[in-house]
């Protein structure tokens, strides 16, 4: 029996936190630095991507032998070094200790000298895997390569675009992966609906080293909001939205600061100028009900959405033009 060994554990950098895939999953990246270090040219490498957002943490298993353990949704394994051949890949709970259930369960045949990635992909009824043949040479001096994947399985195809300016990787349906070069740079990038100006997913800072080579992964659900505009509070039971308009009539959607699991912020000009404070706690001890508070530090118009995932009870805070908001609803969600 063959038997996977770690070879070295790839630098991935969240661009923006995964959730865990037993909570809500909004649309969200991943980046991975893929030439961290070369393919000796002797052996294959293969590396597994957890993107199946309803998936719990998984184990890999090749040929029997476990090869990757404890796989979260969100996390990209260090490549593996083997030698080249045909191998079975079986995926199953993590801790399952070979007694499946398995998920996936494929052969796979690996090349001396190449690189491969393996994606997770689709919710658990359907889950799939692709395979992903990495190109890890050098990029052409002063560039980085960058490798988009869509893994979001109820997010419609997309353009990924310099914010506010053209189109980088287009039309990119569920499952596909598009590849090119560009300079060197930190780069603010969005996700919008593919042939439209509608942005799903706002990735600012993110950056790319001549040199390098990387693959941003967009993994999560689109249902379930996208990770840089909405918060998920007290245990993520309450899921939170806003937008805004401002003087000049201009519109948008605010942009989560950050969040702790009682409270999070929203910007809506710049990213490092906080405009709104939001928070829920549970007050059922006190009078039967969650309480909903926010205060601005911006006098434009601004709506709050507040919702309760677990009953679908949905609460609006409008404030209007001119105001500055300090506000708290202690009977904004009551619980029967």
């Amino acid at each position: 029996m063959r038997t996977l060994r770690l070879f070295a554990a790839a630098a991935v950098a969240a661009v923006l936190a995964a959730p865990a895939a037993a909570g809500p999953t909004p649309l969200q990246v991943i980046a991975t630095v893929d030439n961290q270090t070369a393919n000796p040219g002797n052996v294959a490498r293969v590396r597994v991507v957890h993107a199946s957002p309803d998936a719990p943490s998984v184990d890999v298993r090749v040929d029997g032998g476990l090869a990757f353990a404890d796989v979260a949704f969100g996390a990209a394994t260090g490549y593996a070094s083997v030698p080249a051949g045909t191998y079975n890949v079986q995926v199953e709970p993590a801790g399952a200790g070979n007694a499946g259930p398995f998920v996936i369960d494929a052969d796979l045949t690996l090349a001396a000298g190449q690189d491969y990635t393996v994606v997770a992909t689709d919710f658990l009824a359907s889950i799939t895997p692709i395979v992903l043949v990495d190109n890890n040479s050098s990029p052409a001096p002063g560039n980085a390569r960058v490798r988009f994947f869509h893994g979001s399985p109820d997010t419609p195809a997309v353009d990924v675009a310099l914010t506010g300016g053209p189109v980088i990787f287009a039309n990119a349906p569920f499952q596909a992966s598009a590849t090119g070069e560009v300079p060197g740079a930190t780069y603010d990038l969005e996700a919008r609906v593919a042939g439209t100006q509608i942005v799903g997913l706002y990735i600012p800072g993110v950056t790319f080293e001549a040199g390098k080579v990387y693959t941003v992964f967009a993994i999560g659900e689109l249902a379930d909001g996208a990770a840089d505009r909405t918060l998920y509070l007290n245990g993520g039971r309450f899921r939170v939205e806003a937008n805004w308009a401002d003087f000049q009539g201009n519109t948008g959607i605010a942009r989560a600061t950050g969040e702790s699991d009682l409270s999070g912020g929203f910007w809506f000009f710049h990213p490092q100028i906080s405009e709104l404070v939001v928070k829920v706690l549970d007050g059922q001890s006190t009078n039967g009900a969650f309480w909903v508070f926010y205060g601005s530090l911006s006098n434009v118009e601004f709506t709050i959405r507040v919702e309760d995932t677990e009953t679908g009870a949905v609460r609006e805070y409008f404030n209007p033009s001119g105001t500055f908001a300090s506000v708290g609803d202690p009977d904004a969600f009551p619980v029967n």
